[in-house]
């Protein structure tokens, strides 16, 4: 199934399009038709170069190919490969192509060529103006699209495995490099994972190192400050430690660790992702390590105090990211990093000794070795999975966990997380078997760490040297003890013996900072030298290259060259740190070398030309790399003294140019329904709601006072009413025309899914995010393009609330680099920051909106996607940050409702209703939020008995409570009913099937009528199923449960499963063929329980309904089943409490779930919702006080 799906078109036979894509087809069918159906991108400006061939630029002057000559351009890029030693060839980008021609006539059609391109509307206007067909049609050619699809890699090398296997290059395309971003950096460790062995190693080598020197440079003022690790060593000699990882079976024994003795007894090293998770258990290891590159492992730290992490030392290698360092409360000691005892060692500080520990791949590999750098022995490791235990990527409670609260809901599990996670990177995965004989997934990056782990283990084993595998989860391990915790602390830890020194917290030296600050000057001054002088060293090379120079021309030149060359290396540290920055560049001499001493055929004359060209190369990448240092130690001596530590990588490579791109064009967009809001209920945007303004006003007024934004377009059918609204602020918006039936229809099909998670920017029903009430594709992009905009930031009419610095923000991170990040957005709470979307992505959304269904919305653009999986957006450059505040606020900021209205109303009460940022606004609600008069969603039991049996419907009934219950009178349904707001939600579900009610359709009608979302989950088993479309619900929720019928009988002591699910299929049909719009209506959402009977079921029930449907949900098991080994994920304490607030359940007899006392449906909902507040309110303050 197509992402979208759309017509094919025919073109003239003879045309060069045709001719490229009937080439291409030959080796790369599928997006041979993509490509047909790609519009060409609009910003490329084609001309005829100096040698008669095409070239181009973009609109703003980067240029895909030289100017003048590039064809010599190409070539030399060509002639740089060897493509003897290296058959296969992989290309970052594929530019106007004539790179790839001249590297295809090199290799004779005897070679592999592949290129990374994921550009499409790129390659159809370079298909469309230049004729490739026939160097593509001679050469085992393929182009890859996507930077993570490893199996499409495999895919392109089927057939030349053999040539393969002889070496493969990784050649950068220079004028790509700067448009590919990270995506190219993502395509090449993708590739090594695929080619695997030694080339997996080189390829992260080359890949990091900048960002390992430049989280290095910026830690600086930590690792000249804080004590290093030397006085630990053998510290802790014959004392057993504790390494504690993060694998999903850490659940299992970790509590095992609270006893304090085990602490007096053991020396407890934890990776930094678990640290939450340890102090919320009452656990406070000695150590915690941390080596991450990625600043979003800050988040692990958020909250903590110096009192909480007392007695915890953070054991770090400088290039971590000094998000890590600085976040990190307590005390920190540094591992000696020899790229910063280089540039400390002309200084005072240069008899420091730090002490140093084998590097870790992992941050577990360091804990490990830290462990045997204390001297322990043995070294107990639990949480060491190396593989996807029970379907999940983290244990429970993992910190992760506290990110993805703000998202979870009755439709959106963290077992779904769990699973996505391990999902989003399909084409990485591997089967192994467990330690239990089960299938499990693991990946090749764990699979190259295991291996690690076991080369370790074995030589350690070789010394005497002991490893307690305690996992009791995951993949075997080699050279290890295979046991339980409890056995390996009862076999291990005796009496105390272990004495750790105490660690003083860090202190700043400001003589110790300004020194450093002086000598990263002077380094820096060193590198510029080293550019300026190889780039005088490449001019030299290059007049000695051309036609007619003679060898003793040549000889001549050499002793300048020599001198510069002395000069340079002589230019210590920075000559070292240009040349680690320059690792590919060092790989490349190497290889020009050894392919000069293999052709002994060469004239002297020969030689020496081949040793210039090698050396003009050399040189060049050099005079990058020490650019690169340069920029990367000015940027550190600003830190030091106190500046912005750059904690992310910027999209260019190392040697590019990084010159900011143009000022974009953008604007807000606002299309305005002045009667109905994004949830589809009613609302008014005229009414003043803070220090007199309406919504309408503040929010435009808020948004004026971006810097950023172009403009201001407001989307509508009646401009006379807006005017009135907005009095003097219409002056300074653009007015543009709104399909309102076609908005409406999209709003009526959304709205009533997301007033079920109406709190979240993102997740519930299939995805749907915030940005999908306030967006109708087609006027959104018609208004962009002809207002000429680069993009659109999406914003409701009503977000009064609305932050301008955020709204900078995704501003300034599109404009960093406009093809990578296409989509910008933030996590914060509906109704706080927008999302920007370029103009060719709102087009392609528009243009497909009626194909593609469920998955023409933004929710599924930042969703998990099972046909073209890709990595969470949140953990990429395209999600700016945000204060915790702000993202776990888990309150809706839009006054589309009286409840939220008045939030916001109290809120902003001492607040500067055009100043207040979100963080402010966060505090504020977070200081005046109230229980709410009545809940928002209520769970109505119809039924309490059904006829199905099984441990399914036995847990389900548990959840809900065994004792007998009639069915609810459908008086009293009705009352319920006519006692909740118009934009409350009902969700028909319980012990018993809701289908089975003989006045279902009354109550569903009674629903409909007072203006609710309605929910109904069955099981879909009564014989009355093929009236659910008649049954007015917004959603229907059906529990599949399994996909095959052994395991359904087992789940549910029934054999329906095929009848059951022929019914499903058949309620899907009918509904597409009634659907008015291109979203469904009433969403249908099969669902399955985990639990240990469908552990091997889960991946294809959950793509598979996806696939069919657009949308699944995994459920936890209702209760705790003691026999099983699989356990509802405990949800975070701010997703519970939200819950609480906005959450009642009502059984069939009129009692409610969570209150012990009796209860009937003689009481109202607003007393019953009291009490149980009340009640919760109790068990929380004695909860706390235990």
């Amino acid at each position: 199934m197509d992402f979208f799906q759309a017509d094919p078109f025919t073109l003239d036979q003879s045309s060069v399009l045709d001719r490229n894509l009937a080439a291409l087809a030959r080796t790369c069918p599928q997006l041979a038709a993509r490509l047909r159906l790609v519009q060409p991108r609009t910003d490329i400006e084609f001309d005829t170069s100096d040698e008669g061939v095409t070239t181009a630029r973009f609109v703003g002057g980067t240029q895909l190919a030289s100017r003048r000559r590039p064809l010599s351009e190409a070539r030399t890029l060509a002639d740089s490969v060897d493509v003897k030693s290296h058959p296969g060839i992989a290309v970052l980008g594929f530019g106007l192509g004539h790179h790839l021609e001249a590297i295809a006539q090199r290799q004779r059609g005897s070679g592999a060529l592949l290129c990374f391109e994921p550009d499409l509307e790129l390659l159809r206007a370079v298909f469309e103006r230049i004729d490739h067909s026939d160097w593509i049609s001679a050469t085992n050619f393929a182009i890859l699209t996507e930077p993570d699809d490893g199996a499409a890699i495999t895919h392109a090398l089927t057939g030349v495995e053999a040539l393969v296997a002889l070496g493969v290059r990784l050649v950068d395309h220079p004028p790509s490099i700067p448009r590919l971003g990270e995506q190219a950096e993502r395509f090449g460790r993708c590739l090594a994972d695929v080619l695997k062995a030694l080339r997996t190693t080189i390829v992260t080598t080359l890949v990091q190192s900048e960002t390992t020197l430049r989280n290095a440079l910026m830690n600086l003022d930590h690792y000249v400050n804080c004590q290093g690790v030397a006085d630990l060593a053998g510290i802790c000699a014959g004392s057993p430690a504790v390494v504690v990882a993060a694998g999903p079976s850490l659940e299992r024994n970790l509590e095992l660790l609270a006893d304090p003795a085990v602490r007096d007894r053991c020396v407890i090293i934890a990776v930094q992702t678990v640290l939450r998770t340890m102090l919320a258990r009452g656990i406070r290891p000695h150590f915690v390590a941390a080596l991450d590159h990625h600043e979003i492992s800050k988040r692990f730290y958020e909250g903590l105090s110096a009192k909480d992490v007392e007695g915890i030392t953070l054991i770090v290698e400088p290039k971590a990211n000094p998000a890590i360092l600085d976040a990190f409360p307590g005390t920190i000691r540094c591992i000696g990093e020899d790229l910063l005892d280089s540039i400390l060692a002309d200084t005072d500080l240069r008899h420091r000794r730090m002490g140093s520990i084998k590097p870790g791949a992992t941050v577990a590999h360091l804990c490990y070795y830290f462990a045997r750098h204390l001297g322990c022995d043995p070294v107990i490791l639990i949480g060491q999975d190396l593989g996807f235990t029970d379907g999940q990527y983290y244990s429970a409670h993992a910190a992760i966990h506290n990110i993805w609260a703000s998202e979870l809901s009755e439709f959106r599990t963290l077992e779904m997380f769990e699973w996505e996670r391990i999902a989003r990177q399909k084409s990485l995965l591997r089967r192994k078997v467990d330690i239990l004989g089960r299938p499990i997934y693991t990946d090749e990056q764990m699979a190259t760490y295991l291996a690690q782990f076991e080369s370790d283990f074995l030589a350690d084993s070789a010394q005497g040297l002991r490893v307690i595998d305690a996992t009791e989860g995951g993949v075997a391990k080699q050279h290890t003890i295979t046991t339980t915790l409890a056995a390996a602390l009862d076999a291990c830890a005796g009496a105390p013996s272990h004495r750790l020194p105490k660690t003083e917290y860090p202190a700043r030296t400001d003589s110790h900072i300004e020194l450093v600050r002086r000598r990263l000057v002077q380094v820096r001054a060193d590198a510029r030298t080293i550019a300026m002088k190889s780039r005088e060293t490449r001019r030299l090379l290059r007049r000695l290259t051309r036609t007619g120079t003679t060898l003793d021309q040549i000889n001549a030149a050499v002793p300048r060259i020599h001198e510069i060359r002395d000069e340079v290396t002589a230019l210590q540290p920075a000559f070292d740190l240009t040349q680690f920055l320059n690792q590919a560049g060092s790989l490349n001499r190497f290889r020009a070398d050894r392919n000069i001493e293999m052709e002994p055929s060469l004239s002297d004359i020969q030689r020496q030309q081949r040793r210039l060209e090698r050396d003009i190369e050399n040189v060049t990448w050099i005079a990058d790399a020490a650019d690169t240092l340069c920029a990367l130690l000015e940027e550190s001596a600003v830190a030091i003294a106190g500046g912005t530590k750059r904690t992310r990588d910027l999209i260019a490579l190392p040697g590019m140019n990084t010159a900011p791109s143009r000022r974009r064009r953008v604007a807000a967009i606002l299309h305005i329904d002045f009667e109905q809001g994004g949830l589809g209920t009613p609302r008014r945007l005229d009414e003043p709601l803070i220090a007199g303004l309406s919504p309408l006003a503040m929010t435009v007024a808020r948004l004026l006072t971006c810097r950023r934004l172009k403009e201001i377009v407001c989307l509508t059918n009646d401009e006379p009413r807006l005017r009135s609204i907005l009095g003097e602020l219409h002056a300074r918006v653009v007015v543009g025309p709104l399909d309102l039936p076609r908005f409406r229809a999209r709003i009526n099909a959304i709205g009533p899914a997301r007033r079920f998670t109406p709190t979240t920017w993102r997740g519930g029903i299939a995805n749907l995010a915030v940005f999908d009430e306030a967006l109708e594709p087609a006027s959104c992009a018609d208004i962009v393009e002809s207002r000429n905009l680069d993009a659109a930031i999406i914003i409701g009419p009503d977000w009064c609330a609305i932050d301008p610095a955020l709204t900078d923000a995704l501003i300034e991170r599109h404009t960093e680099h406009p093809d990578g990040h296409r989509i910008t957005f933030s996590q914060a709470p509906p109704g706080l920051c927008g999302l920007l979307i370029d103009r060719a992505t709102l087009r392609n959304l528009a243009d497909n909106e009626h194909r593609a269904g469920c998955l023409a919305t933004i929710g599924a653009m930042l969703g998990y996607v099972p046909f073209a999986p890709q990595a969470d957006p949140i953990a990429r450059s395209v999600c700016i940050n945000i204060p915790s505040v702000v993202r776990d606020l888990q309150e809706r900021c839009i006054p589309d409702s009286p409840g939220d209205a008045a939030l916001l109303s109290r809120a902003f009460t001492d607040l500067d209703p055009m100043r207040a940022s979100a963080a402010d606004l966060s505090h504020a609600i977070l200081s005046r939020r109230a229980m709410p008069a009545l809940p928002r969603h209520i769970t109505l039991e119809l039924v309490a008995r059904r006829a199905m049996q099984g441990p399914w419907a036995a847990s389900l009934a548990r959840s809900f409570g065994f004792a007998p219950r009639q069915p609810i009178a459908l008086e009293h349904a009705q009352r319920i009913i006519e006692q909740l707001p118009p934009a409350s939600t009902l969700t028909l579900h319980g012990s018993g099937d809701p289908l089975d009610h003989p006045s279902l359709a009354e109550i569903t009608a009674a629903a409909h009528k007072r203006g609710l979302a309605t929910h109904l989950r069955t099981a879909l088993a009564s014989d009355t199923w093929d009236q659910v479309l008649d049954l007015q619900c917004d959603v229907v929720s059906i529990d599949v449960l399994a996909t095959n019928a052994p395991t359904y009988q087992f789940l549910t002591g029934m054999g329906d499963y095929e009848r059951v699910k022929e019914r499903v299929e058949t309620l899907l049909q009918t509904r597409n063929s009634r659907a008015p719009s291109s979203l469904p209506s009433p969403w249908i959402l099969p669902r399955i329980t985990r639990c240990d009977a469908v552990y091997e079921q889960i991946e294809i029930f959950y793509d598979g309904w996806l696939r069919a449907c657009g949308c699944a949900v995994i459920d936890p098991m209702p209760t705790i089943d003691s026999n099983g080994r699989i356990a509802p994920l405990p949800q975070p304490q701010a997703a519970r409490d939200r819950i609480s607030r906005t959450t009642i359940t009502i059984r069939s007899d009129g009692s409610i779930v969570g209150l012990d006392n009796h209860t009937n449906h003689s009481q109202t909902i607003a007393s019953l919702w009291q009490r149980l507040h009340q009640k919760t309110t109790r068990d929380d303050s004695a909860l706390a006080a235990a």
